[in-house]
């Protein structure tokens, strides 16, 4: 990937980044709400959320050495359509642990949006604005 800025390759990075940032800042929300509809304790509830968090640092360090051979924006695609594939197996699911396959599975999307968008980050021409 060239190191050019056009707006379409801004947009792209700030939409990535904001997919791939939103699991860890409402994890408390999304805490609350798996204790209030699952009637489970905390502990169960930050156990689910810290498999997913694991699962996106896990994939975005695997995925980061190749991040050069692998097109950006097929993986971003890949990434985003794992993650809403996962979002809406999730709010289908009447069974707790049947949600952790589906929070895996999200963790994974995120993975790939996080390296997605620190690669895009990485090769702009002004990293600091983005």
């Amino acid at each position: 990937m060239q190191s050019r800025d056009p707006v379409t390759h801004v947009i792209g990075t700030c939409a990535a980044q904001i997919a791939a940032i939103a699991t860890p800042i409402i994890s408390p929300l999304i805490i609350g709400g798996l204790i209030v509809g699952f009637r489970v304790g905390e502990a169960e509830a930050g156990g689910l959320m810290t498999v997913e968090l694991l699962t996106i640092g896990f994939i975005s360090i695997a995925v980061a050495p190749f991040i050069a051979r692998i097109p950006h924006h097929l993986l971003a695609i890949a990434g985003a359509s794992v993650l809403i594939l996962a979002s809406v197996g999730s709010a289908r699911v009447v069974d707790f642990n049947e949600l952790y396959l589906w929070r895996i599975l999200a963790g994974i999307g995120c993975g790939c949006l996080v390296t997605t968008a620190n690669a895009a980050i990485a090769q702009s021409r002004a990293p600091i604005l983005l």
